[in-house]
């Protein structure tokens, strides 16, 4: 049996058994012959850094590069958070024509409506301006409402950051706020930067 393993493994390394399930048989060419020169780099075995990876891409006009591949809003020209509104599609525009993703900072507030009930306010980001389909990231703040409280008090609030996957560089993306019947919620955000 062992014999009969290593024959086929044999012939399917030669491409004789390959051609029966479809698979074309070894040309013969290098793989090196398959990888273009001009931009590939190999690397084998371990490698060591001494110093740091320096991007030299400017980031937009703003904003200032934290990491090789990500520019933060400069502080102080960060903008003070915005209101969505709710159930409708606010368009975010790209920072940069370069950007991949785009880094919101969303801020969704669960606030109490004078009623005993759940309350959810939830922001989702969306890759299409309809809103309605190809979801990428949502984030909720949720409380509950165990005596009927005084309209607009804050039960829960987050703040978080939502990354979100431009379909194509420089492409906006879209954040829609929505949340329970009481209406009392609020969502609000910014964009705190960019991927490029």
């Amino acid at each position: 049996m062992k014999n009969f393993a290593k024959l086929w493994v044999l012939l399917f390394c030669l491409g004789i058994s390959g051609t029966s399930y479809g698979w074309g048989a070894w040309s013969g060419a290098s793989t090196a012959d398959l990888v273009d020169k001009s931009t590939a780099q190999t690397i084998t075995g371990d490698k060591t850094i001494s110093g740091s990876l320096i991007a030299t891409k400017a980031c937009e006009t703003g904003y200032e590069r934290l990491t090789p591949n990500y520019c933060i809003q400069i502080a102080a020209s960060a903008p003070s958070l915005l209101n969505l509104t709710r159930d409708a599609c606010t368009t975010v525009t790209s920072p940069h024509s370069l950007s991949t993703a785009i880094v919101i900072t969303a801020v969704p507030e669960a606030r109490a409506a004078n009623g005993v009930q759940d309350r959810t306010s939830t922001v989702a980001a969306y890759d299409d301006s309809s809103c309605s389909s190809s979801l990428r990231r949502t984030v909720s703040a949720a409380g509950r409402e165990h005596v009927a409280t005084t309209v607009f008090k804050v039960l829960d609030k987050i703040q978080t950051n939502l990354v979100v996957k431009a379909d194509t560089p420089g492409d906006p993306v879209y954040l829609k706020f929505s949340d329970d019947a009481g209406d009392s919620g609020r969502a609000r955000y910014y964009v705190e930067g960019y991927y490029d």
